[in-house]
């Protein structure tokens, strides 16, 4: 295909989900993309030195709760493909999670990154947080954004070297859902910007791993989701009204209106 990334790309696999993994191989074979497959933790076979790694007070410390064994898998996941961009000194990477669907227009803002900003550690591709899109346009509609909230998930992102650095240095012990961790920017000093529109998509089809049989455990763990999303509807909502504001103003004053 045109425009296909040349950077190392990361599928992230539990070794029982093969449907994913089928998923995952058949659309990046579509798309001509090279990739290898990580093997991820699994939550089913934690180890007791992985889960020496995972601290259940400072979890109820940072998010008020414990973490699901999946949480915990998925965290240690990441964390050590962070510590493989280290030990190897591998400039940049693509990580992608298994249930998520790659446009066409991922590889093209990719094939263009040398207009990110340098400055840049991490983009994350497929974020629900209401973005703020800035600058010039990185390949057809596509802009890099500002985050207007903690950046949630990890199922798409760029990463360089001195991120997965950061990253690694508020990793341990394990005490942030993984996405928790990338997102809280003012903890790990990560550089992180988003891509608006978004450019990957989690799957709706594919049952995540990582909460399915924790729901009776962790029931918690579903209402914060949940009054995050209301968070973000209404932030959203707040800055469509600031847009319709402009137009009227516009309207009124018969001047043009900066874009903000």
């Amino acid at each position: 295909m045109t425009n296909k990334p040349d950077i190392p790309i990361w599928v992230l696999n539990l070794e029982r989900d093969t449907d994913r993994r089928l998923f995952m191989e058949q659309q990046l074979t579509e798309r001509g993309v090279d990739f290898e497959l990580i093997k991820a933790v699994d939550k089913e076979t934690l180890t007791q030195e992985e889960l020496s790694l995972y601290s259940k007070q400072a979890a109820l410390n940072c998010t008020g709760r414990e973490l699901s064994r999946g949480e915990i898998g998925c965290a240690l996941s990441h964390a050590k493909m962070w510590q493989r961009m280290v030990d190897e000194q591998i400039p940049e990477v693509l990580i992608l999670e298994d249930d998520v669907r790659v446009s066409r227009g991922l590889c093209q803002v990719l094939a263009n990154r040398h207009l990110f900003p340098q400055e840049v550690e991490f983009i994350n591709f497929s974020t629900a947080s209401p973005q703020s899109p800035f600058g010039d346009y990185i390949s057809e509609i596509y802009r890099l954004s500002e985050h207007q909230t903690d950046a949630n998930m990890t199922s798409a992102y760029w990463i360089t070297l001195d991120g997965a650095q950061k990253l690694l240095n508020g990793a341990y012990p394990i005490r942030w859902p993984a996405d928790a961790l990338t997102g809280r920017t003012y903890i790990t000093d990560l550089v992180s910007l988003g891509v608006y529109p978004r450019v990957a998509l989690p799957s709706d089809d594919l049952e995540s791993s990582i909460w399915k049989n924790d729901q009776h455990a962790y029931p918690k763990l579903y209402l914060v989701p949940r009054l995050r999303n209301i968070q973000h509807i209404i932030i959203s909502v707040r800055q469509g009204l600031k847009f319709i504001a402009r137009i009227v103003r516009y309207a009124l004053q018969n001047k043009v209106v900066p874009y903000t």
